[in-house]
C-alpha cells in the first residue's frame, strides 16, 4: 500500500511538473495607402485605395511595398521609413499608411 501512495505521488509530481506547449502567438499588419498609391506584399499593386491586412505567426518577416499611380510618388511611411520595398517583423500588432506626393 505504501509503495502504491509513493509511485501515485511521484507520478503527480512528475506529471504537475511538465511544461505546457506553449501556443504560437500571431499578429497583424493592416496597410493603409493614401490617395495617390496602392500597396501589396506581393509584389504587384492591389487596388488602389484598398488596405492590405495581413496575419502572421510572430517573427515572420514581411516584406511590402508602396505603389504610386500616375502623377504621383512614394513619399514615406507612416512610421517614418522610406524603404520601398520595405521588410519588417511581425513582432506586434502594426498599422501602416503609404504617403504620396502629387507631382
Amino acid at each position: 500500500m505504501l509503495r502504491t501512495l509513493f509511485l501515485s505521488l511521484g507520478l503527480l509530481i512528475l506529471l504537475g511538473s511538465c511544461t505546457k506547449e506553449t501556443e504560437d502567438v500571431y499578429y497583424t499588419l493592416k496597410i493603409f495607402p493614401e490617395s495617390g498609391g496602392s500597396v501589396s506584399n506581393t509584389g504587384y499593386p492591389s487596388i488602389p485605395g484598398a488596405t492590405v491586412t495581413l496575419t502572421g505567426k510572430a517573427g515572420t518577416s514581411v516584406t511590402i511595398q508602396a505603389f504610386a499611380e500616375e502623377g504621383y510618388q512614394f513619399d514615406g511611411w507612416s512610421d517614418g521609413k522610406r524603404t520601398n520595398p520595405y521588410t519588417l517583423v511581425l513582432d506586434r500588432n502594426i498599422n501602416l499608411e503609404a504617403y504620396f506626393l502629387s507631382n
